[in-house]
């Protein structure tokens, strides 16, 4: 890989691709700009914790539910 030569691992004869996921619902933590001071909307973030819990909530009666289905199918 010396002497100018490059090797690219990537191989361009491949055309699938994969589509992006949707944004909804995409929390960003810790972003930091160089003097840029973020102003923190307080019902907005009380509504971001509600849909958060209401998400683990849900996420978790699903897998409640596909483990009592996979028992029950041994």
């Amino acid at each position: 890989m010396g002497n100018g030569s490059q090797r690219y691992l990537i191989d361009s004869s491949i055309t699938d691709t994969i589509q992006p996921m949707e944004a909804n619902g995409l929390i960003l933590m810790n972003v930091k700009y160089p003097g840029i001071k973020w102003n923190i909307d307080s019902h907005a973030r009380s509504r971001a914790l509600e849909e958060i819990h209401e998400l683990f909530v849900s996420r978790e009666t699903d897998a409640r539910m596909l483990e009592e289905i996979e028992r029950r199918m041994q």
